[in-house]
Parts: structure tokens; sequence; C-alpha cells
């Protein structure tokens, strides 16, 4: 292809200085360090003018969800279509180290890995599955025997080196998943320890694996494990035993307050009717309080607080609304009713919103094609009207701001986030029914969520009846 004389003058002139500048440098009896502090700032003088043309970053936002794998066939391209900036993988200790001192990487999750950093996903790595040959006594799984403790260094040493750097960039570590609970899951639970069920041996563990991780990667953020958090210890509902979820001020007691970097949590909420939703474990309610990652979070702020550690941040890891019987197959039950689609649009709103307003790193939905009725997509990766309500959530909350609560009725729940031009409010009705309320001043956009997660405009007013349908109102600064 032939060149014009403007391009041709833009592709001589940086080769034309640098010439004339290296005869300069030549003809004239300067050090090397001299000629090359005069090159330097001619450069800088030239690039000074240059255009500066950069790719737009991808936001980083709280939006994030759980897949299976970060794979085609388990639907990445759909949720990163959607918008994404968070999920989470698992890295199986006794699978990589079935033997003491062996490592077997899976080349398979790499190349999950090199896909996720692709598509700008962070994955928040969580490591679990002890050996047998490194677990406490007493203990199926989860715990780590304290003489083992090095080899467990070795090992996140080792692992946290590897793929901290490219091409995976992995950042994020959470130590176990739900080791608050016994016999389960992450199995550090301790039913013998009456105070903090076993928190304090935790705590120890991370005190010694910390410096392991920082050293392999100074940038490596270190989480507590996603706490199940059982039920409310400050006021257990029905006389129930919540010491479980005092497994965080164990923690902190062990003096382990400097040892991590943020929490991560669990918080699901169950199906109870067409737009309704509750967890009675937390005294939590679609009609009162929101989500439960709500009483959750704040608990856990109140508990770092507590013991002055109120600056460690907190990651919703596991979000979603459940119906059905405890089982992962099939992904929703044959005899769900069709309400339990339409709520789950409604909670997926609530729970991005709050999540966003609580401060919280992320909130990750659990998960692309889900279990008891969660998931965004179907077996065929399809989606459903959750994966509409995720896109347009993300869409208009995925860079904004949370900056106070709207309180327009006793009803009505209500949050302002500030964007890059305008102010954003989200709205609904808490108990379902339909409450007219007035806005303050005429909004540029008002769009109302359906049941089928579509957002649709609707005219411009500042008098609204407000009910069980999400609405999204944008306005001036």
């Amino acid at each position: 292809m032939g060149l014009n004389k403007t391009t041709l003058h833009k592709k001589l002139i940086p080769i034309l200085f640098l010439a004339t500048a290296l005869i300069i440098i030549a003809a004239i009896p300067f050090s090397l360090s001299q000629a090359g502090n005069l090159l330097q700032e001619k450069l800088e003088e030239y690039y000074a003018f240059m255009p500066v043309i950069m790719n737009k970053s991808p936001l980083q936002t709280v939006f994030g969800v759980t897949m299976k794998k970060f794979n085609a066939e388990s639907g990445v391209n759909q949720i990163a279509e959607a918008g994404i900036s968070w999920a989470r993988e698992d890295f199986i200790w006794e699978s990589i180290e079935p033997t003491e001192g062996e490592r077997n990487w899976d080349t398979t999750l790499e190349q999950e890995l090199i896909t996720a950093a692709t598509l700008n996903i962070k994955p928040i790595m969580v490591i679990g599955g002890t050996p047998d040959w490194a677990l406490k006594a007493g203990f199926p799984c989860g715990a780590v025997a304290q003489d083992k403790f090095p080899a467990l260094g070795e090992f996140v040493y080792d692992l946290v080196k590897r793929y901290s750097a490219p091409p995976y960039y992995i950042r994020y570590w959470e130590l176990w998943n739900e080791p608050d609970a016994a016999g389960i899951l992450g199995c550090w639970g301790d039913t013998s320890d009456p105070n903090y069920y076993g928190g304090e041996y935790y705590g120890q563990m991370l005190q010694f694996i910390y410096p392991y991780i920082k050293a392999a990667d100074p940038q490596a953020q270190v989480l507590v494990g996603g706490l199940l958090l059982d039920c409310d210890p400050v006021n257990p509902p029905y006389g129930m035993d919540c010491t479980s979820s005092n497994f965080i001020k164990g923690i902190l007691e062990s003096g382990a307050g400097n040892s991590f970097d943020g929490v991560s949590f669990h918080a699901y909420d169950y199906f109870s009717g067409l737009g309704t939703y509750n967890f009675v474990n937390w005294n939590s309610s679609s009609s009162e309080t929101g989500p439960s990652a709500i009483a959750k979070g704040r608990y856990l702020k109140s508990a770092l607080n507590q013991y002055g550690f109120g600056s460690k941040y907190l990651m919703s890891t596991e979000t979603a609304v459940f119906y059905g019987p405890n089982v992962p197959t099939p992904p929703c039950a044959p005899d769900a009713p069709a309400e339990v689609e339409v709520t789950k649009v409604y909670h997926l709103i609530h729970s991005f919103a709050s999540a966003i307003a609580e401060g919280y790193k992320t909130n990750i939905w659990y998960s692309a094609i889900g279990v008891r009725c969660s998931g965004l997509l179907n077996t065929d990766l399809s989606t459903k009207p959750a994966y509409e309500a995720y896109k347009f959530a993300y869409s208009k909350l995925g860079d904004a701001a949370f900056t106070q609560q709207i309180t327009l009725d006793a009803q009505v729940m209500g949050y302002e986030y500030r964007l890059s031009n305008r102010k954003l409010w989200v709205l609904w009705s808490k108990d379902g029914a339909d409450h007219a309320v007035t806005l303050p001043k005429m909004p540029l956009v008002v769009n109302k969520v359906g049941s089928d997660g579509m957002a649709v405009q609707e005219t411009n007013t500042t008098s609204l009846t407000v009910g069980i349908n999400p609405y999204f109102i944008e306005f001036t600064n």
C-alpha cells in the first residue's frame, strides 16, 4: 500500500530525529552517561507532543459469577459478555501434592486460568483439599496438623510463585472454603471448642502461612476462607447454637489480625414466594432487611472493629437465592414454580445493589449453571431471565459509587450512586405492594426491570408507583 506525504512524514520524523541525535552525540566528547541523558531528554521532548492512544481498561467492579470451569462448555463466553470482574476456582492440594514433596500441576486448569486472564477476569483461587498425610488428628478433612504447617508453607509458596506470574496473574488467595464448618466443606470447625469453634487454630495457621505467600508475591492478597456463618450469634434464632459464627473472633483472638488482607464470606437466601425470600438463621427477609449478605457483612465488620481491624475489606464470594432440596443435581428441581425464576431476577438486583452500598469488594453469584435453581444459564447455555437482569445491572452499576440510602417510604428500599456524569437511584418495594413516591426532580432516564429480567424505559415523571419490580432512575448531578 502506498504512503501519502503526511503519512510518510510521520513515519520519518522519529527516525530522522534519532539519527540527528546520534550524530550530535558522536561529534561531542560527552561521556556515555551524558550522551544517554541528552538523548533521553530529547526523546521526552519529542514524545510530549505525540498523541497517546490507550485501550480503555475493563471495569473492575463487584460483579462476579462462579463457573465450574473457565471454558466455553461452562458458559464463560456468555458470562463474559454479560460483564464480569471476578470468579472463583480451586487448587486441590491433595491432587497437586498427593505425596509430600511432589508437585503435579494441572495443565488443564492452567489453560483455563489463561483464558480467564484473557477475558480480564480476576480469579479468587481457593486453596483446599488437604491430603491425608497432612491432616490434623481427628479431622476427616480440612484442618492441617501443626507439624505439617512447614509443608503447607512450602506448597503455598510454590503455588503462589507459579501462578502470580504471567500468563496467570493470580493475586487473590482464599484459604479453604467455609472453614468454619465441621466435618464437611472447609472442615476446620472444631465442635469441641465451646468459644470459637476452632477459629484460633485456623488463625495460627494463617500466622504461619502468611509470610510464605507474601514472600512468593508481595502483591498477593490473603483471604480468610469463605465463611459459611451458619447463624446469627448475636440474636440466635429459635435458640440455635451459633458458636460456629464466632470462628472469625477466634482468628482474631489468636493474634492473626495482621495475617490476612480480607475476609471472604457466603450469603444465601431462600425462595418463599413470588418476589420474596428469607434466611431465618440470620433474621433476614426481603420484606424487612434485604439479602442476608447485609446482616452477615455487618456482623463481620463489627467483629473486625472490635479487635481493631476495621480496615480489612469484605468479599461476598458466594451468593444466590435457592429453591428445593440441598442437592447439587439437577440444577433446578423439575417441579420448581415459575415464580422462582422471577424472584431470582429481583433478588439478584437487590444483591448487587446492596453489595455496592455495603462496600464489599466483590459479590460473586453462585453460579453460571447453578444449583437449587440459582443458575443464570440453562444446562444448554441458553440464558435465563436472571442473566438479563445481571447484564443490565452490570451496565448500570458497573462503575457506580454508593453515596447514600434513599428513604422515600418505609416500605421502599432505595440506594443512590454516583456515576461519571449523573446520579443513579435504585428502588424497589420491600413488601411487594405498590407505593406512590415523589422524586425530587425530573429524571433523565427511568428503567423498570420486568419479570423476564429485561429493562424497559418508561416515561420520565416525578411521580412513580414503586412495586416489586426494581426501578433504575437516573438524574443530572
